[in-house]
């Protein structure tokens, strides 16, 4: 297991929860907030809560299927920072 990279994947993680929750400061509806962040949100969640759940990193894995399991968090972060991009760049647009 690599100790760092789940480290350095946790410290993301962490890092772009402060930028949702910074970006949902700006937007007033709840439901709104629910719309454009929720589907981001979810995904942060299933990294902790599934990739990074230390029951799971407990299991024991050769180092090709640790790199496999590894890759499935960072694949799921990515699709995190994506859905946070058009709501994003839409709240820039329109509340500059």
């Amino acid at each position: 297991m690599s100790a760092e990279r789940i480290s350095r994947s946790r410290s993301k993680v962490s890092h772009e929860r402060a930028l949702l929750a910074k970006l949902e400061e700006k937007i007033a509806v709840e439901e709104m907030k629910q719309v454009l962040l929720g589907p981001a949100w979810l995904r942060l969640d299933q990294v902790d809560g599934f990739y990074l759940d230390q029951k799971r990193l407990d299991e024991p894995r050769s180092e090709a299927a640790w790199s496999r399991w590894l890759d499935g968090a960072e694949r799921e972060f990515a699709s995190a920072v994506k859905c946070r991009g058009q709501p994003e760049e839409t709240i820039r647009k329109a509340w500059p």
